[in-house]
């Protein structure tokens, strides 16, 4: 090989790593190039359609038209598609709406009448006085131990009570004196402790009730309330 197209060999590389800073090519970089040639090449032909619209040549002008067309046609068909998607979309969404509505409110309307039915069952026994005491175990020295009890103050509570059926209602208030004294009766000896904690004042409403259902001659005490408590 002469010395002139070694030359000129080394410059054709010199000049093609130059193009690229002395690299190889990325990937990237390739995927770059492909896309931007095929966008070139899609806006030539493009552009070749558009002066084929005013093509004198009876076919380009046909062929560009007919090109025109279709891709008019598709646009067309995919706008109504997207739009009908859209009104489906917000057709579902608004139903779905209406229903958890309408859910909501049947639930509300459900509570409602739950909480009437409740209503009109209970009956306020009345309010009662009664004292406090606490407990304390004494050791005898023998092994075995005696309970004390001690007087820490007296109590107010005025207590509600919820019956199954009407007719029970109507017959805890026509025998309401004796129903006070089957509370009364329950509340004597109420440790102090056990009225302040909440499972204790639980356990002296679930009392209340087991006493009266044990003492009615029908019907059932479905609940004890205690709307109001004083402690001295």
């Amino acid at each position: 090989m002469s010395d002139h197209g070694a030359s000129a060999e080394k410059a054709a590389a010199a000049s093609e790593a130059g193009g690229h800073g002395g690299k190889a090519p990325s990937k990237v970089g390739l995927w770059t190039d492909q896309l931007e040639r095929l966008l070139t090449f899609q806006w030539l032909r493009f552009r070749e359609i558009l002066i084929g619209l005013k093509s004198r040549d009876l076919g380009v002008f046909a062929m560009s038209w007919i090109f025109m067309i279709s891709i008019s046609g598709a646009i067309t068909v995919m706008v109504v598609g997207v739009f009908l998607v859209v009104s489906r979309i917000q057709v579902a969404r608004k139903i779905e709406a209406e229903e958890n509505a309408a859910r909501s409110m049947a639930q509300f309307l459900t509570r409602q009448a739950e909480e009437a039915k409740r209503r009109s069952y209970t009956i306020p026994v009345g309010e009662f006085t009664f004292e406090l005491v606490e407990r304390t175990l004494i050791d005898n020295g023998d092994g075995s131990e005696t309970e004390r009890k001690a007087s820490t103050g007296m109590a107010e509570a005025e207590v509600v009570v919820e019956c199954d059926t009407e007719a029970t209602c109507l017959w805890v208030e026509k025998s309401l004196p004796a129903v006070r004294n089957q509370v009364t009766n329950a509340l004597i000896d109420v440790d102090r402790n056990e009225l302040i904690d909440r499972e204790g004042k639980r356990r002296i409403r679930k009392l209340i009730q087991d006493r009266l259902n044990g003492w009615i001659p029908e019907g059932q005490i479905q609940n004890v309330y205690i709307s109001r408590l004083t402690i001295d």
